[in-house]
């Protein structure tokens, strides 16, 4: 299987060998022990600042009275894949601190890799018996439908606005001097990759039974964990010169998850669907008139 690294495809033990150059990457930070430490925090500090009855959204307690959750060794290479492929993405990541790589890594690739525990995840469970099994893993791919369009849709604005599909690219802001359909395309980005986060996330009405398999279920966490980096990704441009403002804005939308946990249960999934749907039509609109815009500057 290639991987596509900027313009070069490499194979799965090129990329491993170009990661083993900076290995620090893969085993302290961003991937390694620092995701894994981060794993840990998240499941030890949720049930002391969640309510017990919103535990459920944050897959700290199954929501189904039938579901019996079951410890499972890494014993397949499905599970093991589950989590090697999302801690591989996370040490793909051109963050602050990180030992410099060789290529540029595109987001495409990383997004690929960060959703693998969930195709797997659904895969698996459509396929077990039990009708509670496969409702979860129905709703789990509903919550994916809801989310995706809009999270790809800002992706693509984001991309529009940097000229690149490098993630190192998406990093920069933009200068005194962008066209302002650019910028507009910038801000509806930024804005709309957090506000896509919820349902990828399985928060509020789209939570889901975790997974039996322990390997599933770090890796939809280590997944969770990649998606919102990736939604913080555009403003780490902030930190070289406003520090305080990214720090607010990463407040703001930690703000934003807590209160989508605790309000989003007044509406129905349904209603919810209905909302991402409009906001997908909303950003395809601008997404196209922005591309007008641009090309008719470059005729």
């Amino acid at each position: 299987m290639a991987v596509w690294i900027g313009s070069h495809a490499l194979t799965m033990t090129e990329l491993l060998v170009l990661l083993g150059r900076a290995w620090s990457r893969l085993l302290l930070y961003p991937g390694g022990v620092s995701a894994f430490a981060l794993i840990w925090l998240i499941k030890y500090l949720q049930p002391r600042i969640v309510p017990s009855f919103l535990r459920h959204s944050l897959h700290l307690q199954p929501t189904s009275s039938t579901y019996v959750p079951v410890s499972q060794p890494l014993h397949t290479f499905a599970s093991m894949s589950a989590v090697v492929l999302p801690w591989l993405a996370l040490s793909l990541l051109p963050l602050p601190l990180a030992p410099a790589m060789e290529r540029p890594i595109d987001v495409l690739v990383v997004v690929a890799l960060l959703d693998w525990p969930l195709i797997l995840t659904i895969a698996i469970e459509v396929r077990q018996r039990g009708w509670s099994v496969q409702q979860n893993s129905w709703r789990r791919l509903a919550a994916a439908l809801n989310g995706y369009p809009s999270f790809m849709l800002a992706m693509l604005l984001l991309v529009m606005a940097s000229r690149s599909l490098q993630l190192d690219q998406l990093t920069r802001l933009p200068g005194a001097d962008t066209v302002p359909a650019i910028l507009v395309a910038w801000a509806l980005g930024v804005c709309t990759l957090v506000v896509s986060l919820p349902p990828l996330l399985g928060l509020g009405p789209f939570a889901t039974d975790a997974p039996e398999d322990v390997g599933l279920r770090i890796g939809l966490r280590l997944r969770g964990i990649g998606l919102v980096v990736l939604a913080i990704f555009p403003l780490l441009g902030l930190l070289e010169s406003y520090l305080w403002l990214f720090l607010l804005l990463c407040v703001c939308i930690t703000g934003y998850l807590i209160l989508f946990i605790r309000l989003a249960g007044r509406w129905s999934a349904q209603q919810w669907a209905i909302g991402y749907a409009l906001l997908a039509l909303v950003q395809l609109a601008v997404l196209l008139g922005v591309s007008v815009v641009v090309l008719q500057d470059r005729l």
